[in-house]
């Protein structure tokens, strides 16, 4: 584990990047141009046309790729000046700005109107029941796995606390799939909260007291999706190495989940994104909607708990779609000539 995140690296790596193609520009227009730029003149060419075509390809990709909230898209501002007025240049930011937004505060309201406010209830996970079948409690994994999507746009205590929960389910099925779900979505985490949560997988994954055959993958994957969003440790790392050495059958279930997690790990399509409109009204429309959605199953007395908490999951689902829909959007303009609008 690192502490801190590749995005702040790309964003310092960048830095170096765009001041040393400016200073080799600067060199080549002789000065007169640039000196006016710094003494609060007319603004430097070089300045103007240094964006995120001129980083190199491989620091390009990696701010790109993590473009995912205001805070990313506040440090890609601060890049270059080129970057800056690009950004503040596009309706397509605009409409990021927005989606982020409106998103942030209905994933607030559905972890505020949804969440067990005593924690999470010690309620094991059934794996032969449907999740609608009327009457069955809601379970702790059951409740990270509907408001999951909507971790990375809480706030980091809040997010802490519900760490917190889980670290505390006494019940090894629960807690296993519930660490299995608040790693899938990739939310940033403190770093006690990635070692606390690897470590109670780790625990899971050894154990041979197993009521579950479904127990042991989903620690593992647990372990897969910490591994590849927050770069475990060397002990951590030797930990598992142990036990997977030790024990055949655990071997296999690992390798089957890791083979599994980069089957299915594929790029952010960025060809999405191509609506227009007003800026950020459709994005305001579509919010509404998902709320609209919210509300109704909360208010509706002819479904179960089962059935509710599933609507819940389709609307926290649908908050991060409309995002990357708008991020990609943002993306496709940024990678534009500078010139197009």
């Amino acid at each position: 584990m690192t502490g801190e995140p590749a995005w702040m690296r790309a964003i310092k790596s960048a830095r170096q990047q765009v001041a040393g193609i400016l200073r080799r520009d600067r060199i080549a227009d002789a000065g007169s141009i640039s000196t006016q730029a710094e003494t609060g003149g007319e603004q430097s060419r070089s300045d103007v046309r240094t964006g995120l075509n001129d980083l190199p390809l491989e620091i390009r990709q990696m701010v790109v790729e993590n473009l995912h909230d205001l805070r990313d898209l506040n440090n890609f501002r601060k890049v270059s000046r080129g970057t800056h007025d690009v950004v503040e240049s596009l309706p397509a930011a605009a409409n990021f700005y927005a989606a982020v937004r409106e998103g942030g505060r209905l994933a607030e309201d559905l972890h505020e109107r949804t969440y067990p406010k005593k924690g999470l209830p010690e309620v094991p996970p059934d794996y032969s029941h449907p999740n609608e079948q009327a009457g069955l409690p809601v379970s702790a994994d059951e409740y990270i796995g509907a408001l999951g999507p909507t971790l990375r746009y809480l706030s980091a205590t809040h997010r802490s606390n519900i760490v917190k929960d889980v670290h505390r389910l006494s019940n090894r099925d629960a807690k296993a799939a519930s660490i299995a779900n608040i790693a899938k979505h990739g939310a940033d985490l403190k770093l006690k909260d990635v070692s606390d949560l690897t470590d109670d997988a780790l625990k899971i994954f050894g154990t041979k007291k197993r009521v579950h055959d479904q127990t042991p993958f989903a620690a593992a994957r647990a372990i897969v999706r910490l591994n590849d969003r927050h770069e475990l440790n060397r002990p951590m790392l030797k930990k598992l190495t142990k036990l997977i050495n030790k024990d055949p059958i655990l071997e296999n279930v690992f390798d089957t989940v890791q083979s599994d997690h980069w089957d299915a790990a594929a790029p952010i399509d960025a060809a999405r994104g191509n609506a227009v409109g007003p800026v950020g009204r459709q994005t305001k429309r579509v919010m509404e909607q998902l709320r609209e959605k919210f509300e109704g199953a909360l208010n509706d007395t002819t479904i179960s708990a089962q059935q509710r908490m599933k609507t819940v999951g389709s609307v926290a689902t649908s908050i991060p779609e409309e995002i990357n829909t708008r991020r990609a959007e943002l993306l496709n303009r940024l990678r534009e000539p500078p010139g197009r609008g």
